[in-house]
């Protein structure tokens, strides 16, 4: 998709970026390697878990900061903004974008 920013905001956009997440339901465990359906925003892509900070792999109900990268192209995102994302088998929600890495300008 497509945003309208002010040159003042210093707008970026990313490949790879953090998020806290809740893991609502999954069938199995949340682990590495994992493609997701992320949706912030404008923003609906697939990404793919790269890292989760603290844990091998997550079950249902628990909390993580996971690191996810955009498979086709990079987004425009903003720091705390919130999101879902989603796989056919799980849902994980009340994700907060908390960093964003490797930016383009």
């Amino acid at each position: 998709g497509m945003v309208m920013v002010s040159p003042e905001m210093n707008p970026t956009i990313c490949s790879v970026f953090e998020a806290e997440i809740v893991l609502l339901f999954h069938a199995t465990t949340f682990r590495r390697g994992f493609q997701v359906t992320v949706h912030v925003g404008n923003v609906r892509q697939t990404a793919v878990v790269e890292k989760i900070h603290a844990k091998d792999k997550l079950r249902t109900g628990e909390k993580a900061v996971v690191r996810f990268r955009f498979l086709k192209h990079p987004e425009y995102l903003k720091v705390q903004s919130s999101s879902i994302v989603t796989k056919y088998c799980g849902l994980f929600s009340v994700v907060q974008v908390s960093r964003i890495l490797r930016p383009f300008t």
